[in-house]
């Protein structure tokens, strides 16, 4: 009686330690997640309002080699993801990972910049896309960028 008494206190406390790190867990993945998508300078072009992060414009001596302007498509807030990316032929992360390779076009145009950090950053960076993304869709709430203002 008393060792399966130890033995049930030894489960709860672990679990009860695994429960509270989650929260944590998380909050290190978001740092990371956007170390990553600054240290990528993809707040050059992209936006995540979910987290209010607008797009920061940087000069850049040293353009991308692999970069072609006319090749390249206008960069959406990244707050949630595009049909295109979530009910294509490819799962969500093989093609956020092709295009961010530049194996893979969208409307016939390439990313306009090759993703140059290591696996563990490249998926962090997509994982967390697809988590954001689902819980913006789930919340009803839409952070896309807002029409630009009409010329007169």
């Amino acid at each position: 009686m008393m060792r399966s008494l130890k033995l049930s206190f030894m489960v709860i406390a672990i679990f009860s330690l695994w429960i509270l790190k989650q929260p944590c867990a998380r909050a290190d993945q978001k740092a990371s997640f956007i170390k990553i998508f600054k240290q990528q300078e993809c707040t050059k072009c992209h936006s995540l309002n979910v987290y209010k992060m607008g797009v920061v414009p940087v000069e850049d001596e040293d353009e991308d080699e692999d970069m072609d302007e006319e090749d390249t498509i206008e960069a959406p807030d990244l707050s949630e993801l595009s049909d295109k990316v979530l009910k294509s032929e490819l799962k969500p992360a093989d093609y956020i990972r092709k295009f961010l390779k530049k194996e893979l076009k969208r409307d016939g145009k390439k990313h306009k910049h090759i993703f140059k950090g290591s696996e563990q950053e490249f998926k962090i960076l997509i994982s967390h896309l697809l988590e954001i993304s689902k819980k913006t869709k789930a919340s009803g709430k839409s952070y896309k960028n807002p029409p630009a203002p009409k010329k007169k």
